[in-house]
């Protein structure tokens, strides 16, 4: 369509402040131009990509279409990159997501191929982020090409868009610091302004764009990122709340010949990468998988879920420098009741399934279920009611 909108990007440039460098990419946005940014540690400035553009585009692509906003680049795209985005990615999505549009996007190409030869991973020190480690740090042959010799750290949305969200991602940053220092291997922290175009989408429906672009930024530097999988391989499908379902896709499609993306962890299940991890001295200093603060908080959803896990494999007293095991244990019928409670979420049905087999789950957590359940109709029938009399109040003036 002729008068169809569209987003036009500049030609990446680079800048400096103090230790930092910055690769920007001028935006037209409803013909207000925006800069965008990544920021790194100055020592990273002859890895970074200026040459083609993959990077911001990738960024942008989920934005683009779920708003039906065409592409438009000055500078060129890699042509595999995207033939591969253009041809397989971007029509696959639009047919079977509803929130999805199929795009054009409009650049000239080119076919460099970088040199870079490292291998990197991103470390969150969660459960998916230590798997993928422990599974290749030191655990190929020397030649291999497979070996980990950077960890990652984004701040590409999980920590949120706020100020508040941004202290809490500096917070994160320094435990980091104190895994890789831990791990022997090289941290390259990553900051960026695209989170702002993002405000009013949820995370987790964008994450792996946005994760992925920036590895792309750096391919003078990396031939391998590794990319951790929430969900066994066999969960395939086309989700509009998470991208991660069809993980498998999207890799081979954002991959270009400089840098190839991996994804670990989906072939075992969430209990057999808690098992496989436990064997390891690290994730029982740095195992962090809160959704709440810089360190555990031992009680919001992800706590919970693997404090149980760790439970059933035996292994949960041994975290007790990362958990609130003692809360765990005093309050050990709260969490069953959760589980029961949550069985159909993420992850929660493999809990349930061992703690029945474990006999674990009694008449009093079943009985407690009820009885929560029974509050939760009688405080919406309350809530309700009141409601109805307000409106009817106002109805009324």
């Amino acid at each position: 369509m002729e008068n169809k909108p569209r987003i036009i990007f500049g030609k990446p440039y680079l800048s400096f402040e103090d230790e930092y460098v910055f690769l920007n990419c001028d935006v037209s946005i409803n013909n207000e131009i925006k800069t965008f940014w990544f920021k790194y540690d100055k020592k990273f400035e002859k890895y970074l990509v200026t040459e083609s553009n993959e990077a911001f585009v990738l960024s942008f692509l989920p934005y683009c279409m779920k708003k039906n906003v065409d592409i438009k680049c000055e500078h060129p795209v890699n042509e595999v990159f995207k033939n591969q985005i253009e041809e397989y990615l971007i029509p696959t999505l639009a047919r079977n997501i509803k929130s999805y549009n199929k795009i054009e996007i409009q650049s000239p190409i080119n076919n460099i191929t970088y040199a870079g030869k490292g291998v990197a991973v991103g470390i969150s020190c969660g459960v998916d982020s230590t798997y993928t480690i422990l599974k290749n740090d030191k655990t190929h042959s020397k030649d291999s090409g497979l070996n980990i010799n950077y960890v990652t750290f984004f701040n590409a949305g999980s920590s949120g868009s706020s100020e508040k969200s941004y202290d809490l991602y500096n917070k994160r940053l320094e435990e980091v610091k104190k895994a890789a220092e831990f791990l022997g291997l090289e941290l390259i922290a990553v900051d960026t302004n695209i989170n702002s175009i993002y405000v009013d989408f949820d995370y987790e429906s964008v994450h792996s764009y946005r994760t992925l672009s920036i590895p792309l930024t750096l391919q003078k530097l990396f031939s391998r990122y590794y990319y951790s999988s929430s969900f066994v391989f066999e969960d395939f499908k086309f989700d509009d709340k998470d991208p991660t379902y069809h993980d498998l896709l999207t890799m081979i499609c954002v991959s270009t010949p400089s840098l190839t993306f991996m994804v670990v962890g989906g072939e075992v299940t969430r209990i057999e990468k808690v098992k496989f991890i436990s064997q390891f001295d690290f994730p029982k200093h740095f195992l962090n998988v809160c959704v709440r603060k810089e360190t555990n908080c031992s009680k919001c959803f992800k706590c919970i879920r693997t404090m149980l896990d760790l439970y059933l494999i035996g292994k949960l007293d041994e975290f007790n420098a990362v958990f609130d095991v003692d809360h765990f244990h005093s309050h050990f019928d709260e969490y069953v009741v959760y589980a029961i409670e949550h069985r159909q979420d993420i992850d929660m049905p493999e809990i349930y399934e061992h703690l029945c087999a474990r006999k674990a789950i009694k008449h009093k957590h079943r009985r407690a279920v009820r009885v929560n359940r029974l509050k939760r109709m009688i405080l919406g029938t309350f809530i309700g009611s009141i409601y109805k009399k307000l409106k009817h109040q106002e109805g009324k003036k």
